[in-house]
């Protein structure tokens, strides 16, 4: 969008310009893949000679769409958008750093990033020297290097609220060849653009201000399109020498101002997206199948099969968990040097589904099991637990944690250096007459973690948070009775369907109606002839007549990977609304012409 229009205006109209007939509202595009109707199409797409989207982890119309939105508010060349205000920063430095290079940060700044930047990417041979932000210029060049590449300060730190010299930084970067990014969070590119006062790279958590409603964890990388990356070629070999990763192609001369985003969105964030959780050797030759590393994958399953593992061992799955001295033996065996984590016994009868009653090692075997792990010559490298799933409240986490935390000491103690704790899932999503605080929780599960295990590689597993809510169920009435004074209604989805979350996951589905009317109780059942198959009793609901349809929502997680064929019943079709979308809207549209 033009920049002769006002920031406020940017504010709603950039980012998204629908043609005719489109909507008007950005639509949320829940797909995972984009249709092509060749291979030498998608061919181009994947070495990036034409522009399209091809897998969501990379590029996404909505994702674009508010990425757009805040480049246009920033005044960059273009932006990218990450899952936390974390994994901006680390893309930011990521994207232009290397092992055996060095940046220079201002020591005020988020505490989380001073851990990332002085912690974490240490481990990955990337050095930071953090300087007083007030220092004179003199005093500020004395910290750069050779292999110096950035200069990194936040516009308003937090918490402490320092305001940086946006100017007198710009400066001192391009002074030593360097691009000044500045992490632009608590001001806003409304109260202040650090492009305009020299700036090279913006950086945000959108989880603040952009946010406003304490909903939902986002970051973003803008680019100004301003620092000329040839000029300092000898610096940025990532940047201005051929990528082999995509046949040779060089991103200054392929892309110009827009090199630095490209090589993030496409190196990146093909690289370092999600990982995955994987229980059985089905799951592992499934995902090797469409291409998926075995480094990406975690045998997280405590009572593994010789298949699994033998699968493991052909995959390249070098990461697994284990709560017994007999998984020892038998991960030792087929797969010797493995990373593995212990994984330990949480007790939370709060949880929605307690995971614990099957897995999970005693406190008191933790250091014996991993003593044992690392005699057996595996790489005993951490800790995991699940406190439960749909657990509503970060006290099991914290108490976890503690335990944790315990096991940590005792391990280095006894000379070993643990590294990597995986938190598990159980992250809640919207559940009937269910309450509870998202952020709140996370917010104090990470500042326990920031608090007690600093440096400490932190995984979780959020897969219900992340499906839960993307797929909804449309099942229809194909029988209707009356019986002990109440409606009975047959659909033709039931326990053996999608709706076997009822039985495997104790869930209360919510039934939604497409009518109006009185609400009575009435009794669910589902089509098969087994008298079992009765979802539930005394649900409140409008009446219902044959062939009317129910909308079931969040049905995402533990249905249909349960459902069966069961009395020759086909499981329910999925479809992508985007995929039809258009072709059910239209008699809508022509109607209301």
């Amino acid at each position: 969008m033009d920049k002769k229009y006002s920031r406020e205006t940017l504010c709603v109209q950039a980012g998204w310009t629908p043609k005719k007939g489109e909507p008007r509202v950005l639509p949320i595009y829940q797909s995972t893949t984009f249709k092509y109707d060749t291979s030498e199409q998608m061919a181009r797409l994947f070495d990036l000679e034409d522009s399209g989207y091809f897998y969501t982890r990379l590029q996404n119309p909505t994702n674009d769409a508010v990425a757009a939105k805040i480049a246009a508010l920033e005044g960059g060349v273009g932006a990218m958008l990450t899952s936390s205000g974390q994994a901006a920063n680390f893309y930011a430095i990521f994207n232009i750093c290397q092992a055996g290079d060095h940046f220079v940060c201002s020591s005020t700044i988020y505490g989380g990033t001073f851990n990332l930047f002085g912690v974490t990417l240490k481990k990955l041979g990337i050095e930071c020297t953090f300087i007083d932000a007030n220092a004179s210029e003199e005093e500020i060049d004395q910290a750069f290097r050779p292999n110096t590449k950035a200069l990194f300060g936040e516009t308003i730190s937090n918490p402490s609220i320092d305001v940086l010299d946006i100017e007198k930084f710009a400066r001192i970067a391009h002074k030593h060849g360097v691009p000044l990014i500045v992490d632009n969070t608590f001001a806003t590119p409304i109260n202040c653009r650090p492009f305009e006062w020299g700036a090279d790279i913006v950086t945000h958590s959108t989880t603040k201000y952009m946010d406003g409603h304490a909903t939902s964890v986002g970051g973003a990388i803008v680019d100004s399109g301003n620092f000329d990356w040839e000029a300092h070629a000898d610096k940025f070999p990532g940047l201005t020498q051929p990528d082999e990763s995509y046949h040779g192609l060089t991103y200054t001369k392929a892309f110009g101002k827009m090199a630095y985003m490209t090589k993030a969105t496409a190196q990146l964030m093909r690289d370092l997206g999600s990982n995955f959780d994987v229980a059985s050797d089905g799951e592992i030759m499934e995902l090797s199948s469409l291409g998926v590393d075995g480094s990406r994958m975690i045998y997280a399953n405590p009572m593994k099969t010789v298949n699994g593992l033998r699968a493991c061992r052909n995959a390249g799955v070098g990461k697994m968990t284990f709560d017994s001295a007999g998984e020892i033996d038998k991960m030792a065996r087929e797969c010797p040097g493995a990373t593995v984590l212990l994984r330990i016994r949480i007790d939370n009868s709060s949880a929605h589904v307690d995971l614990n009653k099957k897995f999970g090692a005693a406190r008191e075997q933790a250091l014996e099991l991993l003593l044992k792990a690392r005699d057996a010559g595996l790489d005993a490298a951490g800790i995991a637990f699940h406190v439960g799933s749909q657990t509503t409240s970060a006290d099991p986490y914290l108490y976890a944690l503690d335990i944790a935390r315990e096991i940590f000491e005792e391990a280095a103690a006894a000379g070993m250096q643990l590294r990597i704790m995986d938190i598990g899932g159980g992250f809640p999503i919207p559940e009937p007459k269910v309450r509870f605080n998202l952020q709140e929780m996370l917010n104090q599960i990470n500042a326990r973690l920031d608090e007690d295990f600093p440096g400490v590689e932190i995984w979780a597993e959020p897969g219900r948070f992340i499906c839960g809510t993307a797929v909804n169920l449309i099942t229809s009435v194909i029988g209707v009775t009356e019986r002990g004074g109440q409606p009975w209604y047959f659909l033709d989805e039931g326990l053996y369907g999608t709706f076997s979350g009822v039985l495997f996951d104790q869930w209360d589905f919510k039934l939604i109606s497409f009518k109006e009317g009185e609400q009575v109780a009435a009794t669910f059942a589902g089509p098969s002839c087994d008298s079992l198959d009765i979802m539930f009793r005394g649900k409140m609901t409008v009446r219902q007549e044959e062939g009317d349809l129910i909308l079931v929502p969040i049905c995402g997680a533990y249905t249909s990977a349960s459902a069966t064929t069961f009395n020759g019943f086909s499981k329910a079709n999925f479809v992508v609304w985007e995929d039809v979308k258009e072709t059910l809207m239209a008699p809508q549209l022509l109607k209301a012409q």
